[in-house]
C-alpha cells in the first residue's frame, strides 16, 4: 500500500505529502512521474514525486476537487493504484550553463531536474512566462 505517512501544510494553499512507495523507488529516475488517485472514484493525478528511500515527497497547491482530496487524506490513510514510474528519464550530465524556458502545458518538464544538473556542476537559468490577464 502507498500510505500517507507525513502530512504538513507549507501556506493555507500548498501541502506537503509524504507518501511510503516501497516498489516505486528503487526503479524511478531524473524526471519521471507517478500517477495516483485518492480513491476508486477519483481522479488520476500525475505528479513528479521527490522519491527516495522507499518514499515519494511532494509540495503541491490545492487547487481543485482531486489536489482537494489528496489534501485531506489523513496520516496513515492510503492512496488507491498508483503507477509509475511513468515518461522517459531526463539525460543529466555535465552542460555547463543551461537556460530552460517554457510555457503553458510544456512547464512541467522544467521544474523536475535542475537540482540533478546543479549536482552535475552546472548553472541552470529558468525562463517561466507570467500567464497573461485577460
Amino acid at each position: 500500500m502507498y500510505r500517507s505517512v507525513k502530512k504538513e501544510a507549507l501556506t493555507p494553499n500548498i501541502v506537503l505529502m509524504r507518501l511510503e512507495a516501497p516498489r516505486i523507488d528503487s526503479r524511478t529516475r531524473a524526471c519521471q512521474f507517478v500517477i495516483i488517485r485518492t480513491n476508486e472514484a477519483g481522479r488520476r493525478i500525475p505528479h513528479d514525486w521527490r522519491i527516495e528511500k522507499g518514499t515519494m515527497d511532494k509540495a503541491f497547491s490545492v487547487l481543485g476537487t482531486s489536489t482537494s482530496k489528496l489534501a485531506s487524506l489523513s496520516k496513515d490513510k492510503s492512496v488507491t493504484n498508483p503507477a509509475g514510474p511513468l515518461g522517459k528519464p531526463a539525460h543529466v550530465e555535465k552542460f555547463g550553463t543551461l537556460i530552460r524556458a517554457c510555457g503553458c502545458f510544456g512547464s512541467a518538464p522544467v521544474y523536475c531536474s535542475p537540482n540533478l544538473h546543479k549536482y552535475k556542476g552546472n548553472n541552470v537559468i529558468t525562463v517561466v512566462p507570467l500567464p497573461q490577464r485577460m
